[in-house]
C-alpha cells in the first residue's frame, strides 16, 4: 500500500550496510556470504537495508516526528490517541488499538500540552475528526483536553477512555470501538512494569488483536480479567502470555489454561523476551520488510514507535544503549527480506553503537 512506503522528512540519518560489513555483524565471513545461494539466508541479505533513524529533543519531539513520518501524506487518518508521556500504565495498551483508526499516538504532559504535541495536533487539524484521551484527569487533565479541544476545527470530538486504575483501563480498550472485531488470539502482560506490553503492541497489531494488562503477581485473576480471557477459548483462538514466571505467575497461567489455550513467551531478560514475542508473530512463513528498534531502559520512544510498527506490520525489539542484543540480531539474520530498520529516539538512548 502506498501509505507504507511514504518517505519522512525527520528522518535523521540513513546508512546502507555494505555487505562485508553486514556480514561481520551476522557472524559471517564475507566470502560466505557471497556464497549463499539465492534460496539460502544470506540471499535475504544481498542487498542490505537501510537504517535510518527518527529522533527528537525529547520524548514528546520523538512522538510528535514518529506522527509526521507516519502521517504524512496520508488521506486515511481521521483519529489521534493522546496518553501521558509522564506514566506508562494507561497508554500500554492503547499503542495495539491505534492500527485500526490508522491513529497516530501522541504524548502530553498531566498539566499542560507540550508545543511538538500542540504544534502536530493543528498540522494534523484538517483530518482529524476525533482525539481519543486514554487515561484519566491523574494522567491527562482536563484542561490539556480542553486545549486539545480549542485546537481541533468546529464539530471535531474530544473523548476520554478511562478507569479507576491501569487494568480497567486496559479493559475498556479492549471493549472500546477502537478493538479490532471478532481476534482470535489475546497478549496479556504484567501491567507493573513496562517492557513485556511494550514490545507487545507490534506483534498485537499486526495479529489484530490488543493486550490486556494484569497485575502478574495477584494470585488469581478478577472476574473481569476471566471474562476476556474466556473469550478466547475454543477451536482457533488462544492466549499469549508475554514474559516469565516472575512477570505473570504459574498460578494466573494455570487459571488461563483451564478456560484456553495458553502460549507463554518468555525469555532470559526482556531483549530475549521482545524477539520471543517477534520470532511468535512474525516468521520467514510470514514475511516483513521493516523493523524498528528502540530502547530497552526507557519506555516514551517505544510506546510511541510500537504503534507505528504495528501499522506497518513490522516487529519492534528492544536494544540496550549502545550495543543490539546477540539475540536480536540473530532475529534480524533469519530468512526474511529486511529492507529498513528504524531507531527511534535520539542517539543519547539509542547510541551509535547501534547504528553502527
Amino acid at each position: 500500500m502506498g501509505r507504507r512506503r511514504s518517505s519522512s522528512s525527520i528522518v535523521v540519518a540513513a546508512v546502507v550496510w555494505t555487505l562485508a560489513a553486514g556480514s561481520l555483524l551476522m557472524g559471517m565471513s564475507p566470502a560466505s556470504a557471497a556464497e549463499g545461494d539465492s534460496s539460502g539466508p544470506a540471499a535475504a541479505f544481498d542487498a542490505m537495508p537501510v537504517v535510518d533513524r527518527i529522533g527528537g529533543a525529547d520524548r514528546y519531539a520523538v512522538a510528535a516526528n514518529i506522527s509526521r513520518s507516519l502521517t504524512e501524506g496520508s488521506s486515511v487518518v481521521t483519529v489521534a490517541v493522546i496518553v501521558s508521556g509522564e506514566k506508562f500504565p494507561d497508554a500500554l495498551s492503547a499503542g495495539a488499538l491505534t492500527r485500526p483508526a490508522f491513529a497516530p499516538l501522541l504524548l502530553t504532559r498531566q498539566a499542560d500540552l507540550p508545543g511538538p504535541t500542540r504544534d502536530e495536533l493543528v498540522r494534523l487539524r484538517s483530518k482529524l475528526a476525533e482525539v481519543v484521551i486514554v487515561g484519566g484527569p491523574a494522567s491527562v487533565s482536563d484542561d490539556v483536553a480542553s486545549s486539545i479541544r480549542a485546537l481541533l476545527n468546529p464539530g471535531a470530538v474530544v473523548r476520554r477512555i478511562d478507569g479507576p486504575d491501569r487494568f480497567a483501563v486496559s479493559r475498556a480498550l479492549l471493549n472500546s470501538d477502537l478493538a479490532p472485531p471478532n481476534p482470535t488470539t489475546l497478549f496479556v502482560a504484567d501491567g507493573r512494569n513496562f517492557p513485556d506490553a511494550l514490545f507487545s503492541t507490534a506483534a498485537a497489531a499486526h495479529l489484530r488483536t490488543g493486550v490486556l494488562l494484569i497485575d502478574g503477581s495477584a494470585p488469581t485473576l478478577t472476574s473481569a480479567e476471566l471474562d476476556i480471557v474466556k473469550q478466547f477459548s475454543g477451536t482457533g483462538r488462544s492466549i499469549r502470555i508475554v514474559g516469565g514466571p516472575a512477570s505473570v505467575s504459574s498460578a494466573l497461567e494455570g487459571q488461563m489454561r483451564a478456560v484456553a489455550t495458553v502460549q507463554r513467551l518468555g525469555g532470559a531478560d526482556r531483549y530475549d523476551v521482545s524477539t520471543a514475542v517477534a520470532r511468535d508473530a512474525f516468521s520467514s512463513s510470514n514475511p516483513f520488510r521493516r523493523a524498528f528498534i528502540s530502547s530497552g531502559s526507557t519506555f516514551p520512544d517505544a510506546l510511541v514507535g510500537g504503534a507505528m510498527a504495528g501499522q506497518f506490520d513490522a516487529p519492534l525489539l528492544l536494544t540496550h544503549g549502545d550495543c543490539v542484543p546477540a539475540g536480536v540480531m540473530s532475529f534480524l539474520q533469519e530468512p526474511v527480506v529486511i529492507e529498513r530498520v528504524t531507531l527511534l529516539g535520539g542517539p543519547l538512548t539509542v547510541g551509535p553503537g547501534v547504528e553502527t
